[in-house]
């Protein structure tokens, strides 16, 4: 949503916009300082937000703010129940792996693509415990790994997931 607003062909368009639906978090964060803008519903995932748009019987084009890399669940749940969309990338995403040198007892993750990252440069070694922002960095962290997963909020934060590693490890 910075993006967006940073970005001046796309500025003027949300101050136009009858109705806004967005994720929690951050990005509702953002939309809730945005004048004259009163969002309509919040999820805390994809596929939650594109079901209370699809629920909303009077929904027939969105516009959809995103970045250069994104998941299907929203696009493929309003064309499914004929809603146009018209998406505006706004932000690009960029990998940055790291490679780890040590032996960790967790690693903690917040997005899909933070995972996909990681797993471009390194391998698993033991029984490192996972925990992550919500079920959709989870689902793809399944396709990397066997060891245990944690999910760590009903409404995302990194508090939230720096709170459960805590607690985890505490016990």
């Amino acid at each position: 949503m910075k993006a967006y607003k940073k970005n001046s062909k796309h500025a003027k368009l949300l101050p136009e916009a009858k109705r806004v639906y967005c994720l929690n978090g951050a990005t509702k964060k953002v939309v809730e300082k945005l004048k004259n803008i009163t969002i309509t519903a919040t999820a805390d995932n994809a596929a939650a937000l594109a079901q209370k748009m699809v629920n909303n019987y009077s929904i027939f084009n969105v516009s959809f703010f995103c970045g250069n890399i994104k998941r299907n669940e929203l696009l493929q749940r309003l064309r499914e129940n004929l809603i146009t969309v018209k998406e505006t990338v706004v932000y690009e995403t960029i990998l940055t792996p790291k490679k780890i040198e040590n032996n960790y007892d967790a690693i903690l993750f917040f997005s899909p693509s933070a995972v996909k990252s990681f797993f471009s440069v390194n391998e698993l070694v033991g029984k490192i415990i996972f925990f992550c922002i919500g079920q959709t960095t989870a689902n793809e962290l399944k396709g990397f790994t066997q060891n245990q997963i944690i999910i760590t909020a009903h409404k995302p934060s990194q508090k939230a997931v720096a709170t459960a590693a805590i607690k985890y490890f505490k016990k």
